[in-house]
């Protein structure tokens, strides 16, 4: 109120616009404003970095915690769902999927040895905007990594499947969320 007050006598002056001997008022209303401008970029900054932080928003996709292998029809699948409980959809959701195999591995041409074979599974899921939770499928076939194991091979093998989601949130930031499963 008083800043309101103290502005309102400089500006409108009443019948006369000068600030006359008094300079007090006149800075303390300087600084008064440059303070407050200072504060309110401050608080403008904080409450910006925290709706525009994604961490939060991978939380709300859900990978489901078990996958299975089954026949859908009559076609062998690897299969698990993924579900989006927020109201607002992720925009341009990917979920890629990949197999680590701990074994023999491959040597390079360099004589290096790798342990782990790195295999990615291709993905087949319905609907891309995710408005509802997704059973998203793996077709078991010849090209496929898990065409001739067992639950047993997978195992010796050391084999994990690791499903990343990855998606952009409302205001473009990009955000990822992952699961793993183990035969």
């Amino acid at each position: 109120m008083q800043l309101c007050c103290i502005t309102l006598g400089f500006t409108a002056g009443y019948g006369s616009h000068a600030i006359g001997d008094c300079w007090l008022p006149a800075w303390l209303v300087g600084i008064q404003c440059i303070e407050a401008v200072l504060i309110e970029a401050v608080f403008i900054g904080i409450i910006f970095a925290k709706i525009s932080h994604p961490k939060g928003r991978s939380r709300t996709i859900l990978i489901s915690e078990c996958g299975c292998i089954a026949r859908r029809d009559g076609i062998l699948k690897f299969m698990f769902r993924v579900a989006d409980i927020r109201k607002r959809t992720a925009i341009a959701p990917k979920v890629h999927a990949v197999m680590y195999t701990w074994g023999p591995g491959h040597t390079t041409a360099e004589g290096e040895h790798i342990p782990v074979l790195v295999q990615q599974i291709t993905l087949h899921y319905l609907d891309a905007t995710l408005l509802l939770p997704v059973v998203v499928e793996h077709t078991v076939d010849e090209r496929s990594p898990l065409y001739g194991h067992t639950s047993a091979s997978l195992e010796a093998l050391g084999a994990e499947i690791v499903v990343t989601f990855e998606g952009t949130s409302e205001l473009g930031d990009t955000f990822m969320t992952r699961q793993s499963y183990l035969p």
